[in-house]
């Protein structure tokens, strides 16, 4: 099984989750962020889900490989409080999802 993979560049964030099977969504696409933190084993992770205008989500782990380089670079990307993501952390896994960013004309829920 192939570790999964993600990243950040100048045009947005991508997860690879083996050889040749990667998921690419550019920053002007992205229409939400939510962080949250999920059960697991043998502890609870951070997770980042990317919403695109398309109606797809792009999710990823505090488990995978790159993780912490995208976190850095969502901060960078949306000018986000520099205690951002420790609000995440320490979330708990009954928590609901936290809206980090919002595009203007994304509708809320």
């Amino acid at each position: 099984m192939s570790e999964i993979r993600v990243g950040s560049d100048e045009s947005g964030v991508w997860r690879e989750d083996a050889p040749h099977l990667r998921m690419h969504f550019q920053w002007s696409q992205i229409t939400r962020v939510t962080g949250a933190k999920m059960a697991g084993v043998p502890h609870a992770r951070e997770s980042l889900e990317f919403d695109h205008e398309s109606g797809h989500f792009l999710e990823m782990t505090s488990g995978a490989s790159g993780f912490y380089g995208v976190v850095g670079a969502v901060g960078r990307q949306y000018e986000l409080d520099g205690e951002w993501f420790a609000a995440v952390e320490g979330m708990g896994v009954d928590d609901p999802p936290l809206v980090l960013w919002q595009r203007d004309d994304y509708p809320s829920d």
